[in-house]
């Protein structure tokens, strides 16, 4: 399931990305999830899969104005070279898979929402990185070591 906070028709919202339409999930679920945030750190994924099969998108995903998928997270803990084709790309070409994959932040102002350009034409290259978000809300409760 493919989950985007959005604004269209006037307003902000999140939902499904359902093929070429988004299935709106606060208008179904904000009773018990407002936002996004909410809907992950309560392990409301069922529900909101729930919500969104078998349903008739409610606009085209054309009509929507993709935002970052959390608009205001708390901190942003990525991990990198998590997959062998990775480590050839970001090491010049080696084979040689690290030991360990690397971890960095992210700031929260450098999320942007998919197919916007917030940089200047005058930039020589830019990196996109699609898996920032996978995950950042969830809690880990009763953890053992």
């Amino acid at each position: 399931m493919k989950l985007a906070t959005y604004t269209a028709r006037g307003r902000m919202s999140y939902g499904a990305i359902v093929g070429d339409g988004v299935v709106d999930l606060r208008s179904r679920l904000s009773a018990r999830f407002p936002n996004i945030v909410e809907l992950l750190r309560e392990n409301g994924i069922a529900e909101a899969r729930a919500a969104s099969t078998g349903v008739r998108p409610d606009f085209p995903l054309g009509e929507a104005q993709l935002l970052p998928p959390l608009l205001a997270p708390e901190k942003i803990l990525c991990i990198g070279v998590n997959y062998a084709n990775r480590s050839a790309e970001v090491s010049g070409g080696s084979t040689e898979t690290p030991k360990y994959p690397s971890m960095f932040y992210r700031v929260p102002n450098s999320l942007v929402g998919f197919w916007s350009r917030p940089y200047s034409l005058r930039v020589a290259s830019v990196s996109f990185e699609r898996s920032t978000a996978s995950g950042a809300a969830l809690c880990i409760r009763n953890a053992s070591s």
